[in-house]
């Protein structure tokens, strides 16, 4: 007898891993007109936060499946005092744990081991969101694991350009070519 079930088909979303500070939390969010500020908690200490809602609408409404990648690792996701309440974001993204499960400085080493560990385990097409990515890093990501890491100023954090390289990778853009360098 053989098997007549036709197997689901899903479209699989494109991977972030998305940062707080530098990258939702900026300074002086640029290119969005409005921004807005708030109070999030992280380990009962209560931090200000400055983000564009323009870009965390539009952000979010792109088919991505986040990660957080954050030293604020699950508080990001808090119920009353979360980064995600906060922006408007649904909660229920999963977060990055620290290969060894802790958190150590810089906060890039530790992402980065844990965002390449789960590539190797579960190659997926990814965007980085971080403002500690270099661009040495940036272009390690692209051309070993056709990832896509914009470099991001920590004071203007995610930017319109940004927004728009994201886009042209989830359409299938060559993150190289969208970085500036060449295969």
């Amino acid at each position: 007898m053989t098997d007549t079930t036709q197997p689901e088909t899903t479209t699989k979303l494109v991977r972030v891993y998305q940062d707080v500070d530098g990258v939702i939390n900026a300074q002086m969010p640029f290119g969005w007109g409005k921004t807005a500020e708030g109070v999030a908690v992280a380990e009962g200490q209560k931090y200000r936060i400055r983000w564009a809602p323009r870009m965390t609408e539009t952000l979010d409404a792109l088919p991505l499946t986040r990660v957080w990648s954050t030293t604020w690792q699950h508080d990001a996701e808090d119920e009353e005092n979360g980064i995600a309440q906060l922006v408007g974001w649904e909660r229920g993204s999963r977060v990055l744990e620290p290969i060894g499960g802790e958190l150590y400085w810089p906060s890039i080493h530790w992402k980065y081991d844990a965002v390449v560990a789960e590539q190797k385990a579960d190659p997926s097409r990814f965007v980085w969101l971080d403002d500690e990515i270099s661009m040495t890093t940036s272009e390690h990501i692209a051309r070993d694991f056709d990832g896509y890491a914009p470099v991001i100023n920590p004071r203007l954090g995610i930017t319109p350009k940004h927004i728009e390289g994201i886009k042209k990778y989830i359409d299938g853009a060559d993150p190289l070519v969208l970085l500036g360098f060449s295969r």
